[in-house]
């Protein structure tokens, strides 16, 4: 029977000298694990929540005018796994698409409301 002191060093120890498990390797199984997460462990949201917290990550990306492939940095992840870990972030090319519709909304929504003004004064700076 293994016995634990309650000492991060004595686990250090067991876990290196009988398993020859050392730190790098447990960041090295960590990264993989976070870039191929096992399917079969993982739940997900019902689809209508996890395509209105995807609307949420399309909206943060345009509002932010982020780069799409923040998606795929590791750090975000862990932040959206950290806020929610049955949210799977969608692949870029999703949410291109989402991005796309979002921006052809937006533009014909502001020439809806563009077509009811008279006059408009434009400043632009140089």
């Amino acid at each position: 029977m293994l016995s634990w002191y309650g000492s991060s060093s004595s686990l250090l120890t067991h876990l290196s000298g009988t398993h020859h498990i050392t730190k790098d390797i447990a960041i090295k199984y960590n990264e993989k694990e976070l870039k191929n997460p096992s399917t079969s462990s993982i739940k997900s949201h019902h689809p209508f929540k996890q395509k209105s917290l995807t609307k949420n990550i399309v909206a943060f990306i345009i509002g932010t005018v982020q780069l799409l492939s923040i998606v795929e940095d590791l750090d975000f992840i862990n932040m959206i796994n950290g806020f929610d870990k049955y949210y799977k972030v969608s692949y870029t090319k999703t949410l291109k698409n989402q991005i796309s519709k979002t921006c052809e909304i937006g533009k014909d929504t502001l020439k809806n409301q563009l077509s009811y003004i008279q006059h408009i004064s434009l400043t632009l700076d140089t």
